[in-house]
């Protein structure tokens, strides 16, 4: 039984009445005959005669057959043995199974419309056809097993919108396959959607049996423009006040003008801005919204509006975790450097946009996992670590903690270990001294500009530093290459020494902070240089969690610290988007802007990557979109039986068209005789 995998091409077998045209209306050439005299010639008339029949029949036949072998070629024809057709038929009735595409893209550019309607021409077509439908978005949503009663399938099919989040349709394609059952009838898949790119990624999708029919109904024509809110960040500008930095991309062709709105509290502020096409803008509000920690930019509505919006944190970022370990018990002098340390760490206020969390204890209680603290002090604890205390530090540093070592008592037996153990190469040369009641004076004279302390203290920041008295501190002899000064004395000694151990870093100071060592404590520059040697280069929206919905709540609990049978996040719904905090832990949730771009994948790509791989000589229909698949033992191609014929019917048509210009001398016979006018010449 001949059969046609794209019976809809044989629609282009009406083009064949176009060589008949074209023959029909041929119009006759005349050759003019030019005579020295026309005295002789006599008036006559030019015969007039209507062609109601092609000419050149043969020529006329041979293109038509090529028209005709193209399109059947096209139409890739096969040969299926009636016993497997027959089969087939007795078998049971076509089964199809809708995948339909519920991912945050389909909700615009009128994509879930089109699908519905789509779905609806099909139920319709094939009245007596068991359907099925899977609802997908990165999950399988819903599934109907195959059925001959339609209605509960259009009843899904109504209830169905698009979730917030970006597509991944393996679960569903899985779900999809399982509900198509054996092979004891003929099966096809239909997959509904607007196959955006990054939801149809080649290599992600589960394999298609060539037995099962697949094809690709697309929707959403009209994907030819969008703009989207891509990244939003909140920073302090002076007391009460925010920078907002947000970025906004055109992912269309075309420049289009849109309005961007801030909300945050109850105020909101508006720009109006230009998209170029396919970049990235930046625009900026400088705000004073004191009591509000959350905020929400937005773009004005447009063809998808889902990612016209991006919910952002505003409040301050959550306090970072501080150990300080001081040997109080042992040596009670540093009871004094502890509260000094304290003070300067838990100070609040509207201008200290970074806040730190202190827990103090005994070297011995350190325990065996700083990985939760951004920094820790060892305020002369270095002699008094055991060794689950070294095997703490030692994970520390490698993972990329920092770590501030200050002297206590035996100075020398502190850089000795500090040696010891490979963390930095240190000789204790003595103690210089400051002659209270002579001359003789010390300062801290010299900051590193190539440090991150050379950009915060700068002009009159650098003076207040460099006004600290020192009344004595350790003689150092730093003999690490790897190791850089970050603060020397008027005496040229080193006072702060870093070196890179690890991902992580340690500090090392020439003196403790106490006043009897210096006045440093008691001045304006030691609450920035202790904030500045914790918090180094970190961002000022640092610990704000940023998820895309859909997210883990396994993951992101692990992430904040927050079990995931906490009550706090059963007010957190993973598939929508907002802000939420908790103990000051925010989360950002908004939707993935892989959902925004407007490229979309190309069936015939999706149905080779999706099906298993074949041998070489296999039909090539197998692979083709839409295909059935058939086995090859039971179904043969033809169609490259018509290409050949093509070529020949081609070939034939040159060789009856030469030979007809060769017989008509290059042009088309006329007859050569005088009109009228020229008689009467």
């Amino acid at each position: 039984m001949l059969t046609f995998q794209y019976t809809w091409m044989l629609w282009g077998l009406l083009g064949l009445a176009v060589p008949i045209l074209l023959h029909l209306i041929q119009r006759e050439l005349f050759r003019p005959v030019r005579f020295p005299s026309i005295r002789f010639i006599l008036k006559g008339k030019l015969p007039f005669q209507k062609r109601k029949v092609p000419r050149d029949l043969l020529l006329l036949a041979m293109r038509m057959l090529l028209f005709a072998a193209l399109i059947l070629a096209l139409a890739r024809p096969e040969w299926q043995p009636r016993e497997a057709a027959l089969a087939a038929g007795e078998a049971g009735a076509e089964r199809i199974v809708f995948l339909v595409d519920l991912s945050a893209s389909m909700g615009g550019w009128n994509s879930r419309e089109e699908a519905r309607e789509t779905v609806e021409t099909l139920l319709e077509e094939r009245p007596g056809a068991e359907f099925g439908l899977v609802l997908s978005s990165d999950r399988m949503v819903e599934s109907l097993a195959p059925t001959p009663d339609h209605d509960r399938l259009r009843e899904l099919l109504d209830e169905a919108v698009p979730e917030t989040v970006a597509g991944n349709h393996g679960d569903g394609l899985r779900e999809a396959l399982s509900l198509l059952g054996g092979e004891d009838t003929e099966r096809s898949l239909m997959v509904v959607s607007d196959l955006q790119a990054s939801a149809w990624e080649t290599g992600r999708l589960p394999e298609v049996p060539h037995s099962i029919r697949l094809e690709w109904l697309k929707v959403g024509a009209g994907r030819s423009a969008n703009a989207a809110v891509v990244r939003v960040r909140s920073y302090p500008r002076g007391e009460d006040e925010r920078h907002v930095q947000a970025e906004l991309r055109n992912f269309g062709a075309e420049a289009v003008e849109r309005t961007v709105t801030l909300h945050a509290g109850n105020r909101s502020w508006e720009k109006e801005v230009t998209l170029p096409p396919d970049r990235v803008t930046e625009v900026s509000f400088d705000v004073s919204a004191p009591d509000a920690s959350r905020g929400r930019l937005s773009l004005d509505e447009d063809a998808f509006d889902a990612d016209n919006h991006y919910y952002f944190w505003m409040g301050r970022p959550p306090a970072l975790q501080v150990l300080v370990l001081a040997p109080v018990a042992e040596e009670p002098a540093k009871a004094e450097e502890l509260f000094f340390v304290e003070r300067a760490l838990t100070a609040r206020g509207e201008t200290l946009w970074l806040q730190f969390d202190l827990e103090a204890m005994e070297p011995a209680g350190a325990g065996a996992d700083w990985s939760g603290y951004r920094a820790v002090l060892l305020l002369g604890a270095i002699r008094h670590l055991d060794d689950a205390g070294w095997a703490a530090l030692d994970a520390y540093l490698e993972n990329g903690g920092v770590v501030i070592v200050t002297p206590g008592e035996g100075p020398g037996r502190t850089t000795g270990i500090l040696r010891e153990r490979g963390l930095l190469d240190l000789e204790h040369l003595g103690t210089a001294r400051a002659d209270r009641r002579g001359p003789t004076t010390l300062a801290l004279d010299w900051i590193n500009p190539d440090s991150p302390l050379g950009g915060v203290f700068g002009d009159e920041a650098a003076r207040s530093l460099q006004m600290v008295s020192l009344y004595r501190y350790l003689r150092l002899d730093v003999r690490d290459d790897d190791a850089e000064d970050w603060l020397r004395s008027s005496e040229d000694d080193p006072l702060l020494v870093y070196r890179g151990v690890g991902r992580g870093g340690l500090f090392f100071s020439a003196f403790p902070f106490e006043t009897g060592w210096s006045d440093l404590p008691l001045t304006g520059g030691f609450l920035p240089l202790v904030r500045e040697l914790i918090a180094g280069d970190l961002p000022a929206d640092h610990g704000i969690v940023r998820e895309n919905t859909g997210f883990s709540v396994a993951r992101a609990s692990e992430q904040l610290g927050i079990s995931s049978d906490d009550p706090f996040w059963d007010q957190v719904d993973p598939r929508e988007p907002g802000v939420h905090a908790e103990g000051g832990a925010p989360i950002e949730v908004n939707l993935s802007r892989r959902e925004s771009v407007l490229e979309t994948a190309a069936p015939v790509d999706l149905a080779r990557s999706m099906r298993p791989r074949t041998d070489a000589g296999e039909s090539v229909a197998a692979l083709a979109p839409g295909g059935r698949g058939r086995d090859r033992d039971s179904s043969r191609p033809l169609w490259h039986w018509f290409a050949l014929a093509a070529a020949g019917f081609f070939l034939l048509e040159m060789l009856i068209a030469a030979a007809g210009d060769r017989s008509a001398g290059g042009l088309t016979k006329g007859n050569p005789t005088a009109t009228s006018s020229q008689a009467e010449a």
